[in-house]
């Protein structure tokens, strides 16, 4: 079925570009510019829509010559932004950063935050993809702290998002706690549970990284108890799996077995087959077998209902 609401989207795209391409031949007889040009920025849309990108990018620098010569920077500014978006799908990421740079020059002359933040975040993206990560990590320092004055929680976190991206293969574990606190913060701010308990979750992995136990089990905890608040099933296996494997590295195996047990009941509660299998491995491989699993999942259990 999605298949073919997805031809009968493709057949109506291409229908509405026939159609502007005939409405753009009577305009240019008419001579009509400005309703022209207007018309050739919508046709230039649906065809990157429609994945024509060097048509696109062709009609879109079209328009670029009208807005050259006309004081409107705003239409200008767009059209520059429209060809960034253009050049990054056609994988062109030394013309998207072009394009984008001087829409952000536009943005700023004309006072506008928002637009300035997304130019910011794709340029970023863009020298990402050409490896120039030091320029990449410095516009988007500068986007978190713009969107953070700007109180644009979401871009904020896009920032940290790929800021985590560059540090995280560089394996700057200290740096990444330094975003993940801030992500955390922006969560909050959001009120996003799920965002908070991953928030906590990746900081105690990080610390765990470091050696840093107890700062570690105080994230995983953290993250696990408003897990079991929410009642976020899996949230709770991840958690309470993370809390056992750090009692693991400190040779606490009681408390381990405890914690992978709850685990385990959760899995077999929400029917999770894969976390079931690999909790049971994780317990064997503790030295208690399929019985002894049973048994103490059944005491748990009692417990926990009584």
């Amino acid at each position: 079925m999605s298949k073919n609401l997805s031809e009968i989207s493709k057949r109506e795209l291409e229908n509405q570009i026939k159609s502007l391409k005939l409405e753009l031949k009577e305009l240019k007889k008419e001579e009509s510019k400005s309703e022209y040009i207007h018309k050739l920025y919508d046709l230039a849309l649906l065809q990157s829509e429609n994945h024509q990108f060097d048509e696109s990018i062709k009609n879109l620098e079209e328009c670029l010559k009208y807005y050259e010569t006309s004081p409107d920077n705003l239409g200008k500014s767009s059209i520059f932004g429209s060809l960034g978006v253009v050049c990054y799908l056609n994988e062109d990421y030394i013309n998207s950063q072009k394009n984008y740079d001087s829409a952000l020059e536009l943005y700023e002359k004309l006072n506008l935050k928002h637009e300035q933040i997304v130019c910011m975040k794709s340029i970023g993206l863009n020298l990402m993809k050409l490896n120039k990560l030091d320029e990449a990590v410095n516009i988007l320092l500068e986007c978190a702290e713009l969107s953070s004055k700007e109180k644009k929680i979401e871009d904020f976190l896009d920032c940290i998002s790929n800021l985590v991206q560059i540090y995280e293969p560089q394996k700057k574990w200290d740096v990444m706690i330094e975003l993940y606190q801030k992500g955390l913060k922006a969560f909050e701010k959001l009120n996003d549970i799920k965002g908070i308990i991953n928030s906590h979750f990746n900081l105690g992995i990080l610390y765990k990284k470091l050696n840093q136990y107890f700062e570690a089990l105080n994230h995983f905890k953290k993250g696990t108890n408003l897990a079991n608040e929410s009642n976020f099933a899996e949230s709770i296996i991840k958690g309470t799996s993370l809390i056992g494997e750090i009692y693991v590295n400190q040779n606490q195996f009681k408390k381990a077995t405890k914690e992978f047990i709850k685990s385990l009941s959760v899995a077999k509660r929400i029917k999770a087959k894969n976390a079931e299998a690999q909790l049971k491995i994780l317990l064997n491989s503790m030295g208690l077998n399929s019985s002894q699993i049973n048994i103490m999942l059944n005491e748990y259990e009692r417990e926990l209902n009584s």
